[in-house]
């Protein structure tokens, strides 16, 4: 582990799970060395839930300093993180709780804890508030107040939390919510040969692990209604595959369609255009689970060939987090120790504008449904 000094800058990773020193003792940069957590007061703090496959997907561990304080939720435990400490030296605790019903609901709390390590007061995220997600959307002030950013559609504004005793529940009783499975209407019958889960694995990191020449004509040539990708700049290599709303382009067609050819390089206006080439969110899933050609499903029609799994704890490499109308990601992996999970997808969000690897809170997929492929390798 690093040897920290108060006030140290630190690189966060998984929200908080993989915390690694920036500066070394003498103020020079050092390449990541981990530090198992935060310094404060010569005490290292960390939080993480035991994980959603594990035996007790509903319990977590806080470590303050030489005290372990052992955290119990009434639904899954999706993620629990240091968010920071107070001037009277508590600390405050995010955590997230899981539901399906039948949709993903979450419940985003903070704890504020003593110097001791006794729970003193709670307070709620208004997720309801945000139109957009934000990924870091919590900060301590000065005087221990914690403010969330909400997102509204034509403005943002800058919310004071309201800490209480206690915080009444907000999921509908779990014993009235059925098993959650749910199939839609099976188009893939006829099909004999099932995808493996490393097939579908694989497929998504050869999109992600492109790299391809992008000549100016390939990122600034004429293409009516084409909005350019934000991450494209002058002429060079490029990483990836561009998002293009209704592409379905394999990562070989892409690459086929660029320099020394005269296609543009993606589009993320919503209409299609034939001289832009990518792939778009429901596109991507689509080739991952080996469509084939002329077989895209969009996020609705992609609910045809899939069922619902009963838990997001189910969730195994090459399922997906799925919105009807709105967007559909590849599950690759549970976050580690801090929790949340890592995606496979082709989007808009954050001016990515092309197919990337990100780890993302639970908070994200609010309204998603888990589904697995119907025609997935058992």
């Amino acid at each position: 582990m690093a040897t920290l000094m108060p006030n140290d800058p630190l690189v966060e990773r998984e929200g908080g799970a993989n915390v690694h020193q920036f500066l070394d003792i003498h103020g020079n940069l050092v390449q990541g060395a981990p530090t198992n957590g935060y310094l404060h007061n010569g005490k290292l703090y960390s939080a993480h839930p035991s994980g959603l496959i594990s035996a007790n997907p509903k319990q977590g561990i806080i470590q303050a300093g030489d005290i372990t304080i052992e955290v119990n939720t009434a639904h899954d435990l999706g993620s629990l993180s240091i968010l920071g400490f107070g001037p009277d030296n508590g600390f405050y605790v995010v955590l997230e709780e899981l539901a399906l019903n039948p949709n993903l609901q979450v419940d985003k709390t903070i704890r504020h804890y003593d110097m001791g390590g006794k729970l003193i007061e709670m307070a709620r995220v208004p997720l309801t508030e945000q139109y957009t997600y934000v990924a870091h959307s919590l900060a301590i002030g000065p005087d221990g107040a914690v403010y969330a950013l909400a997102t509204y559609p034509s403005h943002v504004a800058v919310l004071r939390l309201a800490f209480v005793l206690e915080l009444n529940p907000v999921f509908s009783d779990p014993a009235i919510l059925g098993n959650g499975f749910e199939a839609g209407l099976d188009e893939s019958a006829g099909i004999t040969t099932c995808v493996s889960r490393d097939t579908m694995i694989n497929t998504a990191y050869g999109y992600y692990s492109n790299s391809k020449y992008l000549s100016s004509t390939n990122i600034d040539g004429t293409c009516g209604g084409r909005g350019k990708p934000r991450y494209l700049g002058s002429a060079g290599a490029y990483s990836s595959v561009s998002y293009d709303w209704d592409g379905y382009d394999k990562v070989s067609d892409f690459n086929g369609y660029m320099y020394p050819n005269t296609y543009q390089a993606g589009d993320i206006n919503t209409s299609k255009e034939s001289c832009s080439k990518g792939v778009d969110c429901s596109g991507y899933v689509s080739r991952a689970w080996q469509l084939g050609d002329g077989n895209k499903h969009g996020t609705c029609t992609i609910e045809n060939i899939s069922t619902q799994l009963g838990s997001v704890n189910n969730l195994q490499r090459g399922d997906i987090m799925n919105k009807c109308n709105e967007h559909t990601v590849l599950f690759r992996d549970f976050g580690y120790e801090e929790g949340g999970l890592y995606v496979y997808e082709s989007t808009t969000y954050n001016a990515y504008d092309r197919v990337v690897y990100t780890w993302n809170n639970w908070s994200r997929f609010i309204g998603y449904n888990p589904r697995k492929y119907n025609n997935v390798c058992p």
